[in-house]
């Protein structure tokens, strides 16, 4: 168990904020060594790296090699054979046997398959703090957070190997604690993939940010409400940046195509995870309808672009449209989309009809004069998408603030724009 609620609620980075301890590295015994030998392996870790050790382990697992106790005890005033000192605080989780096999559907079945003794087996028949005051090493019995965090200091500043003995809640409550935890964290991913509307099945929330160039001042507000259902003959020409791009990418040509074309509404969008739009994963969930935007479509990113002007800018018709570069492929997904209005299940995408004039700009169509021209460029979106993935992932979990997560971008961002296009 401890290992388990390790791999799930520890998380060390390399970024640590000042009011938290140094932790250099974790270790542990899994596989076929399992619960076997881990006071020893704690040992060895501790004298192989010569600082100082907390180690963390279940009742069973200290049953199981608590003679390590004695090759302890001896390097309590003496080096080890290395000649290296070491410090060894051991916590022992005792909650009376084998918690994990509690979350186990064998559980359910109790006294008929004998769960106790064959799966459970409790500890309770033997005292921690005299085994292990029989080697003469020093241990306490806690039962609070207090009174643990108060011995977890005083083992750190003594200065000697120590064994903490934390009586924890019992196998059952940790199943309800587990299962409290579970619901609060999917209650709160729901919250923020929750979807406010529907359109053909699909659900999505969050507003793109758009900026319009006409005889009107530009507005770059996402709040902005700019309505286009006006009686006057207006066209409307919607621009598409490309991967990490921005609406304001437009600017010159918007201005110009203004001047040029006074009967034209130009407008420009963020698109999902760009600009003023949603930038966060969890707010990507939300503007993309998906419960994993790694996993999201150039269809749901097109279904979200087309529902926001709808909804939520007042667009009823797109009489031209440019996609630059990643722009220009959500473009040519758009017009398929809206290509199929007469199905069911794509009725209310019909902004694009066959009249709208459609301009791409560097776009790679999804051919390629060479047979496996195709797959190698998917491969390599791939690949780079992966990479952004990890980036994203590490942040995520580790302490950085938002604001200092451009550090960490930059040098990939250098390496991607550096390379041959």
């Amino acid at each position: 168990m401890p290992v388990r609620d390790t791999d799930f609620f520890l998380y060390p980075t390399d970024y640590k904020p000042k009011n938290m301890g140094n932790m250099l590295s974790v270790a542990m015994n899994r596989g076929a060594s399992g619960i076997d030998g881990i006071l020893s392996s704690s040992m060895g870790y501790a004298e192989g790296t010569g600082i100082y050790t907390s180690l963390l382990i279940g009742d069973l697992a200290t049953i199981y090699d608590l003679n390590s106790f004695h090759n302890l005890v001896r390097y309590k005033t003496t080096s080890s054979s290395s000649g290296q000192t070491f410090q060894l605080t051991t916590t022992i989780v005792n909650n009376d046997g084998g918690a994990i096999f509690s979350f186990l559907p064998i559980a359910g079945h109790g006294s008929d398959v004998y769960f106790e003794e064959f799966f459970g087996t409790p500890t309770n028949a033997f005292s921690f703090s005299r085994g292990i005051e029989a080697f003469g090493l020093p241990v306490k019995s806690v039962s609070s957070y207090e009174s643990f965090k108060s011995e977890y200091n005083n083992a750190i500043v003594d200065h000697q190997h120590r064994v903490i003995e934390a009586r924890v809640v019992t196998r059952e409550s940790n199943v309800k604690v587990h299962s409290k935890i579970s619901k609060q964290a999917i209650n709160f991913l729901e919250s923020h993939i929750t979807s406010a509307s529907t359109i053909s099945g699909i659900t999505f929330e969050s507003k793109l940010a758009i900026k319009t160039y006409g005889k009107v001042e530009i507005d770059n507000s996402i709040e902005h409400e700019t309505s286009f259902t006006s009686s006057r003959p207006e066209k409307i020409l919607v621009l598409l940046h490309g991967w990490m791009g921005e609406k304001e990418d437009w600017d010159e040509i918007g201005l110009y195509l203004t001047d040029q074309l006074s009967a034209w509404r130009i407008v420009s969008v963020d698109l999902p995870g760009h600009g003023d739009s949603t930038r966060t994963s969890n707010a990507l969930h939300k503007s993309l309808g998906v419960a994993d935007y790694m996993n999201a479509s150039i269809e749901d990113v097109a279904i979200a672009i087309i529902q926001s002007l709808r909804r939520d800018h007042g667009v009823q018709r797109i009489d031209a449209i440019c996609g630059y570069s990643m722009g220009g492929r959500l473009l040519m997904e758009m017009n398929r989309l809206c290509s199929l209005g007469g199905t069911s299940a794509f009725q209310d995408l019909d902004l694009i009809n066959p009249d709208t004039k459609k301009i791409l700009i560097s776009t790679y169509p999804g051919m390629s004069s060479s047979p496996n021209g195709s797959e190698t460029r998917l491969l390599k979106d791939y690949e780079l998408a992966s990479q952004m993935f990890r980036l994203d992932q590490k942040l995520h979990l580790s302490w950085i603030n938002n604001s200092d997560e451009t550090h960490y971008w930059i040098p990939f961002l250098d390496k991607r724009y550096d390379a041959d296009i």
